[in-house]
């Protein structure tokens, strides 16, 4: 008994969409984060007695004794690209939005890359040559976001409020095994952004480098600002699944035209 053609077609449309939902058991939608922060915003680096602020000009560092006077050294790079930190990470979302009018999704987790707007290579100390010494072994640093909590509103699929709480770990290449890391402490809160759009980036971790406390190299994360998020465009169909639906239904058809023509002739 032949299957008739239709419905050869739609158990292979039904195949295919199971093999893509197995892939990609948990549905989810990304928001893309960016922050405005403040010109009070600031890294400290208390092993050099400095900081760096995003409204303080000329850029680099200055005494933390003595804030209104000169310029520490030669002007440094600290923020490239001032208080804009644009498209700064992504918050992950539980479920598929439907885009239309009010609905609240609650946050899977989160991942941030702030090294690209407070440079550690300009800033820490743990990347400088002193006068005369060893070259400094570690720049750039990764960000580590865990704990990540809260909740996206959105009205139309546009976002309308976050709120959102995660804790942060900066981590240096040749000291992995002691990041700076928030503890939920005042001063030292991790990441948040309040549903009315404000931002709290706050890490201060009193060990230095190396887990020795108030020694070394102890720096501090310490800015504000506002956020804004946008939910990226509806996920469609991946490359691999539309060509393997089209392939399997050309298999489909070719099969049956070669059965026909091989039947015998009545």
């Amino acid at each position: 008994m032949s299957v008739p053609l239709r419905k050869l077609l739609y158990l292979c449309i039904l195949a295919c969409f199971a093999v893509a939902a197995g892939k990609n058991a948990r549905a989810i939608e990304i928001v893309d984060i960016t922050f405005q922060a403040d010109d009070s915003g600031r890294f400290i680096e208390r092993f050099s007695n400095g900081f760096a602020e995003i409204g303080r000009t000329p850029n680099g560092m200055y005494a933390i004794d003595n804030p209104n006077g000169p310029l520490l050294g030669t002007p440094v790079t600290v923020f490239p690209s001032g208080g804009d930190w644009a498209n700064a990470g992504t918050i992950t979302l539980d479920g598929i939005a439907t885009r239309s009018g009010s609905e609240t999704l609650n946050i899977l987790g989160a991942e941030f890359d702030f090294n690209t707007f407070v440079s550690g290579s300009s800033a820490s100390v743990l990347a400088q040559t002193p006068p005369g010494g060893p070259p400094g072994l570690a720049g750039n640093y990764t960000t580590s976001i865990t704990s990540a909590m809260g909740t996206v509103s959105l009205f139309d699929g546009l976002v309308t409020s976050i709120s959102f709480d995660a804790d942060v770990a900066f981590i240096f290449p040749f000291f992995e095994a002691f990041p700076y890391n928030s503890d939920g402490t005042a001063g030292n809160e991790g990441l948040s952004i309040a549903s009315n759009g404000d931002f709290v980036l706050a890490v201060d971790d009193e060990e230095d480098a190396f887990g020795v406390p108030n020694f070394g190299p102890s720096q501090a994360w310490a800015f504000t600002g506002t956020a804004s998020g946008v939910l990226r465009a509806a996920a469609v169909p991946e490359p691999g699944t539309t060509i393997g639906l089209l392939a399997l239904f050309t298999t489909v058809i070719c099969s049956r035209k070669r059965n026909t023509q091989d039947l015998p002739a009545s």
